[in-house]
């Protein structure tokens, strides 16, 4: 399930980048964010996953964080947290499976799961 969220996110990062950014859009984009339910929701689902990643393990959080978040790989998180590049798989592995389960109710209530 959380690999669903972050693949959809993922995919609406990767149309993000494919479509050009004409001032017709960017206008577009400003008047959205700028609506207030718009730019609450937003709050609402960070702060939420926020507390969840919050509950995770730090050194969870940070594997997590840097090969989801930052886009490190697992080579490149290893050697940023000075662990071996298979501790840091595992700990990335039980971040999305602890994360799949504080975050499934969230996932029911956007549509992403059923």
């Amino acid at each position: 399930q959380s690999r669903v969220i972050y693949t959809t996110w993922l995919d609406q990062q990767t149309k993000r980048k494919e479509e050009p950014m004409t001032p017709e859009r960017v206008a577009e984009r400003r008047s959205t964010q700028e609506e207030p339910e718009h730019r609450l929701i937003g709050q609402q689902l960070g702060r939420q996953i926020a507390a969840a990643m919050d509950q995770l393990p730090a050194g969870q959080r940070e594997a997590v964080w840097l090969v989801d978040g930052q886009g490190h790989t697992f080579a490149e998180t290893a050697s940023i947290l000075g662990i071996a590049e298979g501790t840091a798989a595992s700990r990335v592995a039980r971040a999305r499976r602890a994360l799949r389960q504080l975050l499934a109710p969230l996932a029911l209530e956007q549509g992403v799961i059923r």
